[in-house]
């Protein structure tokens, strides 16, 4: 009987054959094939037991099946069906109730799972490099044209006679917009070919979060005004965000979702990161590129940070002659520490900011303390005594889990940090 039709009437085939069969049959034609399989299956797996990517398998005892029990053999009062032993115990030394986070084949994953992530990260920093000089001359160009962004377009254009596409090249594709005030989910957003789209959001006063068809952009004075936030009171990206996200969902009539996902909000901690760091590289370039166009000195530079010490001494009146013009304080602060298992990157001396001195000048007066620790036994200045952190009494054993356990600054008398650098596992020499 048919569903829902109960006078209809099904016909069926029978082709004489099954799957099981069939199956059967091709068996027996490979059976060469399927020998070499197991074969080259069988040297995988020696392969990565010796290589330590998975654990040797143990030698297989025999297996003593159990004599079946005579009928008149009476069962236990509780168990009225004899007892059935499983076949686990076949195999020796098996750590079956080991933790997954001890088994070599988890710390293999971990290694080529965090191998990958470094990997898409140096490629992804790499296209920000090459993007780098022409979203800086945009960003310039237009700030300029907006006095700062006080003035943006509503219309998506870009500068004049930077576009060459002809209007058939032109696509749209849908990107988040997040503004101080309002936000634009899934806002139809035009692009062309001839321009990167990071360029094109910089156009629109906006900065991606992605180098490669970005999916959110945050507006400029967004990330203006997080950055002197962030400059004038600690606060962590995490709140930031989440705070936007609470007010904006507050103005808005549509949310914001995860995509493929209508029931999550979005998490925008990554891409607001990414975009932030965008903003920070692009101040970075401005004033690198300032300090080559006026060909600026150390002392100049640091007269921008602090006139009072490094700028003119024209009309400067000393309480006393050997009043020093400048008073420097060096000190170190032990909770600005980095864990090493929070990232493994390893950037270059090139990508170290102009207030870092680089691990290169460190050296030397490194090595130059090891070598002359003999010739200061028995000088014990007062700093040693009194002040902890001074007396290098911690070494690497005390920081094993970070790889740069804290920051040692130099300030002038105005409290204005001039110089860093990274302590590494030791104290303040």
């Amino acid at each position: 009987m048919v569903r829902n039709r109960p006078h209809g009437t099904a016909h069926t085939i029978n082709t004489g054959t099954s799957r099981r069969s069939r199956t059967s049959r091709w068996e027996t034609r490979h059976v060469e094939q399927l020998r070499q399989d197991q074969a080259a299956q069988d040297q995988n797996i020696d392969i990565a037991e010796e290589l330590g990517h998975i654990p040797r398998r143990p030698r297989r005892n025999p297996v003593h099946q159990p004599q079946p029990a005579p009928n008149n053999a009476p069962n236990p009062p509780d168990q009225p069906y004899p007892a059935y032993e499983p076949l686990i115990g076949s195999w020796v030394d098996e750590p079956l109730d080991a933790p997954i986070e001890d088994l070599p084949t988890t710390a293999h994953a971990a290694y080529y799972r965090a191998r990958r992530y470094a990997e898409n990260r140096e490629r992804i920093s790499q296209r920000w490099s090459q993007l780098e000089d022409t979203i800086t001359a945009t960003f310039s160009v237009c700030q300029k044209l907006s006095y700062n962004w006080t003035e943006p377009s509503d219309e998506y254009e870009v500068l004049p006679e930077t576009c060459t596409c002809p209007p058939s090249d032109i696509h749209i594709r849908k990107v988040d917009l997040f503004d101080l005030t309002d936000r634009r989910v899934a806002e139809k957003v035009p692009f062309c070919k001839c321009l990167p789209d990071v360029v094109r959001l910089i156009n629109y006063g906006y900065l991606a979060s992605s180098p490669e068809k970005p999916r959110t952009a945050f507006s400029i004075r967004l990330l203006q005004f997080h950055h002197k936030l962030w400059q004038s009171s600690v606060v962590s990206t995490s709140s930031f965000v989440k705070a936007l996200s609470s007010f904006l969902d507050s103005r808005s009539n549509t949310y914001c979702f995860s995509r493929g996902n209508k029931y999550r909000k979005r998490n925008l901690r990554v891409p607001f990161s990414y975009s932030a760091d965008l903003y920070s590289r692009v101040l970075s370039s401005q004033k690198k590129l300032l300090a080559t166009a006026m060909q600026l000195t150390p002392t100049d530079e640091w007269a921008a940070k602090c006139p009072r010490c490094f700028g003119p001494q024209e009309y400067e009146n000393k309480a006393h002659p050997d009043e020093p013009d400048v008073i420097i304080a060096m000190d170190g602060n032990f909770q600005q520490r980095h864990y090493a298992y929070a990232s493994k990157d390893n950037p270059p001396e090139s990508k170290y900011p102009s207030c870092f001195i680089c691990p290169s000048r460190i050296a030397p007066d490194a090595t130059l303390f090891t070598t002359t620790e003999a010739a200061a036994v028995g000088i014990d200045p007062p700093c040693a005594d009194t002040h902890k952190a001074a007396n290098d009494t911690r070494d690497d054993t005390t920081w094993e889990k970070c790889d740069d356990n804290g920051l040692f600054a130099g300030a002038c008398r105005h409290d204005v940090p001039l110089k860093y650098i990274n302590i590494y596992k030791t104290g303040e020499k």
